[in-house]
């Protein structure tokens, strides 16, 4: 009797596929709304905190639930249109819904809170964050999956979130301009020549990922092609569109992952045309960036 009585204290508070009324009253670490049934979390994807919302629940597991947003009851006055169009659909960005001090202040908070709830320092200040003159176009690196589509297309672009379905990103907005043609012109190569495309399914195909990145500072572009065979499929004719259409670019690698893995490098790069690092400065540094190698994306 004693195990039943905890048993029905311990259930959680919501049913998978029930919808609820809550009020968001914070943010997850990866930019969902948190909201309480019962002092039980619900995390939901693309809401704000002081929003009330209708919502249903997805997931539930033990300690908390998932949920979509189905109506948004009371909006917050910091809530925005994101400029992506397919920002609800892309898992690259989290906050877009949110506008831009809104989303230091949050940032700030995020700081805060691990400061004081789990380094327990109370005392400790915590100025506001400086923002970007621009907060968007300042990613010097991308690395997007190939993929296709159902028509035959092929599509160049971020996962949408929690899968691996690849959104077509023609544009992406926090990405360099650079880096934005790159992904259009290897697409354009990969579709007009019928490169094949790696199927995690099958383990067939040979282009998995394109990369690019460029110098902040100096401009120079690199760009590497990521197969799953040990050939670059119309090598040549890639190196001469590249050449021909992307100003600056200094370096085209090839990296050759054959491995049936969700990382995307493989352990073999092979310089193919250009230089086998491009350069950027950070202050007075100055930095040789490897294909493989860290380097902060928004160095400004």
């Amino acid at each position: 009797m004693m195990n039943e009585v905890k048993n029905k204290a311990a259930a959680p508070p919501v049913q998978k596929g029930g919808s609820y009324e809550i009020d968001i009253s914070g943010f997850g670490h990866s930019g969902e709304g948190v909201g309480r049934i019962n002092e039980f979390t619900v995390f939901v994807p693309y809401v704000l905190p002081a929003e009330r919302i209708l919502v249903k629940i997805t997931e539930v597991k033990r300690n908390f639930a998932r949920g979509r947003l189905v109506k948004l009851i009371k909006k917050s006055p910091d809530r925005t249109e994101p400029v992506c169009p397919v920002y609800y659909r892309c898992g690259g960005c989290q906050l877009q819904h949110l506008n831009y001090q809104a989303q230091l202040a949050a940032k700030r908070r995020l700081v805060v809170d691990a400061v004081t709830r789990i380094g327990n320092l109370p005392n400790i200040e915590v100025k506001p964050a400086i923002g970007a003159p621009n907060p968007l176009y300042y990613r010097n690196k991308m690395q997007f999956p190939v993929s296709n589509s159902a028509n035959g297309k092929v599509k160049v672009g971020c996962y949408a979130k929690g899968t691996h379905e690849v959104i077509d990103t023609s544009h992406c907005f926090i990405q360099s301009q650079v880096n934005n043609d790159i992904a259009c012109i290897v697409k354009e190569l990969v579709q007009d020549l019928g490169i094949s495309i790696y199927d995690e399914q099958t383990g067939n195909g040979s282009i998995r990922h394109v990369l690019g990145r460029v110098g902040t500072a100096t401009g120079e572009v690199m760009v590497v092609l990521i197969t799953a065979t040990d050939n670059l499929p119309y090598e040549d004719k890639i190196v001469s569109t590249l050449r021909q259409r992307i100003p600056g670019l200094a370096s085209i690698q090839h990296n050759v992952n054959s491995k049936r893995t969700n990382v995307i490098f493989g352990e073999k790069t092979r310089v193919v045309w250009g230089k086998k690092a491009i350069t950027d400065k950070l202050g007075d540094f100055i930095f040789q960036i490897s294909a493989r190698s860290f380097f902060q994306i928004n160095p400004p």
